[in-house]
This record gives C-alpha cells, structure tokens and sequence, in this order.
C-alpha cells in the first residue's frame, strides 16, 4: 500500500517553492503530462520535469487552494501570480500502483 498524500503534497510543496530539482522523487519514470503548456501530450520523467521546470520559472507564485482524492486520482486548483496577474487552473493527477505521480492533466 502506498501513501498517496505523501507525493502529492510534497509535489505541490516543491512546486508552490518553484523549486524544479525536488519535483523529480514524486513522478513516475512513464509519466505523461497533457494540458495547455504543450500541443501534444509529453512523457516520460526527464521530459515532463523539464516542462514543468521551464512553468516554473515563469511564474512569480503557485498556491494550491483545494485538493481532494479517491483512489489513485486526485484533484487539484490552484493560482499562479505571473508579472502581477493571477490565474486560475485545475489539474488531475492520477497516481501509479505505487503512489508516484503517472499523468497529470492541467486545465
């Protein structure tokens, strides 16, 4: 049995501190993140974190204001302050047999 709210909320801790090199441990290596960042879907561990990381250094801020979970999926919405603007988003994560992050979907 794993502990799904171990990597997820240390995936939003690290992503709250922008901080890209601690994202790493709480993915998956077949990890597939699909959304508005990228016209078509990226996979794997070393592509996804490099997306992510290029987020990241964009944007000034990232708060989680809600999550909730059944099973292995999990809802998340947050806001992100970028130059003085703030915007709204929502991302699915669903999570492997072992509790590491294996698809994320970004509204």
């Amino acid at each position: 049995m794993y502990n799904e709210e171990a990597h997820v909320d240390s995936y939003f801790e690290v992503l709250s501190k922008c901080d890209n090199r601690r994202i790493v441990p709480h993915l998956a290596e077949t990890i597939a993140l699909l959304g508005p960042i990228c016209a078509e879907p990226t996979h794997g561990k070393n592509a996804v974190v490099e997306v992510l990381s290029g987020f990241l250094e964009t944007i000034d801020s990232l708060q989680v204001d809600l999550t909730f979970a059944a099973d292995r999926n999990v809802a998340a919405f947050f806001s992100f302050t970028c130059n003085g603007i703030t915007v709204q988003g929502n991302e699915h994560l669903h999570l492997s047999d072992n509790g590491l992050i294996d698809r994320i979907k970004v509204a």
